[in-house]
This record gives structure tokens, sequence and C-alpha cells, in this order.
């Protein structure tokens, strides 16, 4: 057609960006060969197996890649001995993110578990009556 790739610089000829646009990495535990995905929300997007899902829990948490808050309380609640760690990267409704995510600390743990399915958890946030899944 003759015409030249816009250049990225010029985002007027592009489709409008995604909201959300973030890479994760996930390791289930120490040694474990790390899950790479893709994630874009509004529109949702990626490689990632539960994009919908990913993109509504992201979407209904408030700053979820805000630092805790030094003196914050967590609960001490044991995290079952779950080890895994995720790593974030990617862009937030225009803002750059990183983050690393890690069940191991109380704190990290709570905040595992409201982003849990964007780091490859088919389980929500909600309780789940039952034994846990392993």
């Amino acid at each position: 057609n003759g015409s030249a790739a816009a250049p990225s610089s010029s985002p007027s000829h592009a489709a409008p960006a995604a909201k959300v646009s973030l890479t994760v990495v996930v390791k289930t535990h120490p040694g474990a060969k790390p899950q790479r995905w893709t994630l874009t929300c509004d529109p949702v997007g990626g490689t990632h197996p539960h994009a919908q899902a990913a993109c509504r829990q992201l979407l209904a948490a408030k700053n979820p890649f805000a630092p805790i808050p030094r003196g914050i309380m967590c609960p001490m609640i044991p995290a079952g001995g779950q080890a895994g760690t995720a790593q974030v990267k990617g862009t937030y409704f225009g803002k750059p993110v990183s983050g690393t995510f890690s069940r191991q600390s109380p704190c990290g743990s709570t905040r595992w578990a409201e982003l849990g399915v964007l780091f490859g958890s088919s389980q929500s946030a909600q309780p789940v009556s039952g034994s846990p899944v392993h």
C-alpha cells in the first residue's frame, strides 16, 4: 500500500493503547521453571491463561502496585507453606509499574491473595470452603 508504519511517537494512527499492559513472570517454588505471560486489559488480551478473570481482579483492586506501607498490620495467618514469587512489569493506566510479589511473608501473601488470578491461580480472592487445592 506504499505507506510506512507509523512511528511509535505518533499514536494518533495506532489503535488505542490498552489501559493495562503487563508482563507477568511467576515461579511457583524455588528452582521451578518460570511461567511467563502477557496481559492487557481494556481491551482484554495477551497470553495469560485466565486473562478475563485477571483483568476483572486487577481493575477491582485499589492500587495493586503500591508498596506495602511501613508499619501496617498484616494478618499472621500461615500461608500454608506455599512458596511462590511473581514479577510484574508494564503499564497500569498509563503509569509504569514494576513489582515483585511473594507468598512467603504475611503481607505478601495477602497481596498475592488479592491478585491470585494474575499469578495464574484459578481461585478467586473469595474464601473457598473445603480443603485447599495443592
